[in-house]
C-alpha cells in the first residue's frame, strides 16, 4: 500500500471521526419565535444549545408568513419557544404537530397576564389580552425555569448547567428590578403617554404612571375626540415624555403636545440593538430602561 493512500485513508478517518463527534454532541436546538425570547434561550442553554429566531427583526410578529425554511425548522427543532397566541396568532395551527416540546409562554404557570387598556389608559378591555408579557422580568424568570425543565428532559447529562444558569438568570433580573426601583423613585415626575400602548409590563419595575396612548396600534391613527383629549391631558398635567418606536409619527406627537418642550424616545421592545448572547435579554430591558429614565429628565 502506497504512503500517500495511507495518508488519504488517515485523513479520511480523521475526518469521519470528526463528524462522528459533532453528530454525538448533546446540542440542542430550539427555536424561538421573537428576539427577547432568543435572548432568553441564550442565556438559560449557553453553548450547549443552537437557538434560532423565527421571526426576522423588523418585521411584524402579529402578521408574519411563515417561509417554507421556518416550516423545516420547526419540525425538525427540539424546543419551540413562543409568546402565544395573543402575540403571534400565524403560528396557532402550526404548532403541536410536531415532535418538538412546546413552551407557550402565554400559558405557563405564574404568568402575570395584563388586559389591553383603553386608549386613556383609565380603563381594562375585558377579554383581552395584552402581548408584551415578556417585557416583565418577573415573567422572563418564569420562561426561563420552564425553559430550563424543557432542557433538562432533552438532554439530561447537563440539566446542572441549565439550571444554574436558570438561576443566574433570575438573579440579575432581580438586580435589574432593585437598581431601576431605586433610581427611578427619585424621579420628580413619572408620568409617561405613549404612541402606543406596549410597556405595560415594564411600567410597574420603573414606577410608571401610563396616562395614555395617541394611536391604536394595529389600527393606526384615532379619531379627533381622542387626539383632542390627550393633547389637552398633555398640557393640564405638564407631561413631558413620549414612548414611541422607531418610524413613529413625529409630527403627529408635536401636534399632541402642542409646542410643549418634551422629549421623545424610541424604546425597542423587541432589543434589536443589544448583542444576542447570553445577557443580551437584560442588556434589552436596561436600554428600555435607560431610554425612559432619559425621557423623563433622569441624567
Amino acid at each position: 500500500m502506497s504512503r500517500s493512500f495511507c495518508l488519504v485513508l488517515l485523513f479520511l478517518g480523521l475526518s469521519l471521526g470528526s463528524g462522528a463527534a459533532r453528530a454525538g454532541a448533546a446540542d440542542v436546538a430550539v427555536v424561538a419565535s421573537i428576539r427577547p425570547l432568543a435572548l432568553i434561550a441564550r442565556a438559560v442553554g449557553g453553548d450547549r444549545v443552537q437557538v434560532r429566531q423565527l421571526v426576522p427583526n423588523g418585521t411584524s410578529s402579529h402578521d408574519y408568513q411563515l417561509r417554507p425554511s421556518d416550516r423545516v425548522s420547526l419540525s425538525g427543532t427540539d424546543i419551540v419557544l413562543w409568546a402565544g397566541p395573543a402575540h403571534e396568532q400565524f403560528l396557532r395551527k402550526t404548532l403541536g404537530s410536531g415532535r418538538a416540546l412546546l413552551i407557550t409562554a402565554q400559558s405557563l404557570p405564574g404568568i402575570r397576564l395584563h388586559a389591553q387598556r383603553s386608549l386613556e389608559g383609565s380603563a381594562v378591555l375585558p377579554g383581552t389580552v395584552d402581548p408584551h408579557l415578556w417585557l416583565d422580568a418577573d415573567n422572563a424568570v418564569v420562561i426561563a425555569v420552564a425553559l430550563a425543565d424543557a432542557l433538562v428532559r432533552r438532554d439530561p447529562a447537563h440539566a446542572a448547567l441549565y439550571r444554574r444558569n436558570a438561576a443566574a438568570f433570575a438573579a440579575r433580573m432581580t438586580a435589574f428590578k432593585s437598581r431601576n426601583a431605586e433610581r427611578f423613585k427619585a424621579l420628580p415626575a413619572r408620568a409617561v403617554v405613549a404612541y402606543h400602548d406596549a410597556y405595560q409590563y415594564l411600567e410597574p419595575a420603573l414606577g410608571l404612571r401610563f396616562r395614555g396612548s395617541l394611536t391604536i396600534h394595529d389600527a393606526g391613527r384615532t379619531g379627533a375626540r381622542h387626539f383632542l383629549l390627550m393633547s389637552q391631558r398633555i398640557q393640564d398635567e405638564g407631561i413631558s415624555c413620549l414612548l414611541a418606536e422607531p418610524g413613529f409619527d413625529e409630527a403627529l406627537a408635536r401636534r399632541a403636545f402642542a409646542g410643549r418642550v418634551a422629549s421623545f424616545t424610541s424604546v425597542d421592545e423587541f432589543f434589536v440593538a443589544v448583542p444576542f448572547d447570553g445577557k443580551g435579554y437584560e442588556a434589552g430591558l436596561t436600554q428600555m430602561a435607560d431610554a425612559i429614565y432619559h425621557c423623563l429628565g433622569g441624567h
